[in-house]
């Protein structure tokens, strides 16, 4: 029965080897690499294929996880995946956040393709509205391009999408604890370095590796906590519920390095 055996996957703050240190010491067995909102964040390759090996060594999977591309990134993105797939040793996933991507990787057929929650969310009414899953033209699509699975913002999506992808065979992957409401070209981190003016939307010192920030939303007593070009809310719903069962989690309470404790029935 499908989520039966639940896949436990974390995404890190951390690049490469001490994401897969950490890894381990949580007992996981799936590291999330790279970066599903920014195309700056992508590991480089001699890290990559050092961070594969040793998940090799570690009986650890590894993901790639990639964001929506500009011209020049989805360009070198492509030389990227051309080096690392050379060798013909390493197998991975890699999670798509935009279609270029996919016919990249139609060159690639062992690399296999999740669809990544950027993209998912666009194909539903909203974050916070009640889903009613995929319309039945996108999901022929998704077999005919051979996706094997399809990863959630919150709960609410994985409900509205769960019974018409199993299905068509299709896992189902869910994000836990954090939910992204937004994701810009415009990175609130760059406000730290000092350098910042509204003429600099392109500079970047990769600040987001050390800094978090959120504000506190007193109408709705939200907090949203920010990251990047990233914005993102704490999901409350029940990991425990009835009827939750996900193929995989992917924890990213580690992406703010919150160590929270992982549901009891989902270990």
């Amino acid at each position: 029965m499908r989520g039966e055996t639940l896949e436990r996957a974390f995404l890190s703050a951390a690049t490469g080897v001490q994401s897969l240190l950490e890894l381990d010491e949580l007992r996981g067995n799936r590291v999330y690499l790279g970066s599903e909102f920014c195309e700056r964040l992508l590991p480089a390759k001699d890290g990559f294929i050092g961070a594969l090996k040793l998940a090799e060594n570690l009986n650890i999977k590894v993901t790639l996880l990639t964001p929506p591309f500009s011209e020049k990134g989805i360009k070198l993105f492509e030389g990227f995946i051309r080096e690392i797939a050379k060798p013909g040793e390493f197998d991975f996933e890699v999670v798509f956040n935009d279609w270029g991507v996919i016919e990249i990787l139609e060159n690639f057929p062992r690399f296999e393709r999740i669809m990544g929650r950027v993209i998912a969310s666009h194909y539903d009414n909203s974050y916070y509205a009640d889903v009613a899953g995929f319309p039945g033209v996108f999901l022929e699509f998704l077999k005919e391009k051979q996706i094997h699975a399809v990863e959630f913002n919150s709960v609410r999506q994985f409900l509205g999408a769960r019974d018409q992808l199993a299905g068509c065979n299709i896992r189902t992957h869910l994000y836990y604890p954090f939910a992204y409401l937004k994701v810009t070209r415009f990175c609130e981190s760059v406000k730290t370095s000092g350098r910042y003016s509204r003429d600099a939307i392109g500079f970047c010192a990769k600040e987001c590796m050390n800094v978090r920030g959120g504000i506190r939303h007193e109408r709705v007593k939200t907090n949203f906590l920010a990251r990047g070009n990233a914005w993102f809310s704490r999901i409350e719903d029940n990991l425990d519920a009835p009827g939750l069962k996900p193929d995989r989690i992917v924890y990213n309470n580690l992406y703010f390095d919150e160590r929270i404790p992982v549901p009891s029935k989902l270990c």
